[in-house]
């Protein structure tokens, strides 16, 4: 799902893809990375959930950012079937993406929406 381009033109300095609609953009040294294009991919199903409205809630509203961003790592952790990055996932998500929500509590929704049990 989504149509996927390998290319440095479009992904944001400190990102290894992005998804912009039904557009895929990573990075060519993450081409064999399967989480990774997971991730883009669940922001792709997010897109076509609500074609209209999805990127104006993913900018102006916290709560629906940060479920799309549980969404997705989750998924790439899912993919992955490594845990091992729940943590780092979980500082993406509280710092890079600037939401003010609890470390321990974004773990937890991670671990939740990959389906692994707690910690």
């Amino acid at each position: 799902m989504g149509i996927v381009f390998y290319t440095n033109w479009f992904v944001p300095k400190t990102a290894a893809g992005c998804a912009r609609a039904i557009f895929i953009f990573i990075r060519p040294k993450y081409i064999n990375d399967i989480g990774l294009l997971a991730h883009e991919r669940t922001h792709v199903r997010q897109f076509l959930r609500l074609p209209f409205i999805h990127s104006f809630l993913y900018l102006l509203n916290s709560k629906y950012r940060y479920n799309c961003e549980v969404e997705a790592y989750g998924r790439q952790l899912q993919v992955n079937g490594d845990r091992s990055r729940t943590m780092l996932y979980a500082e993406f998500i509280c710092n890079y993406y600037k939401l003010d929500v609890d470390y321990d509590a974004t773990v937890l929704d991670l671990l939740d929406a990959a389906g692994f049990d707690g910690p």
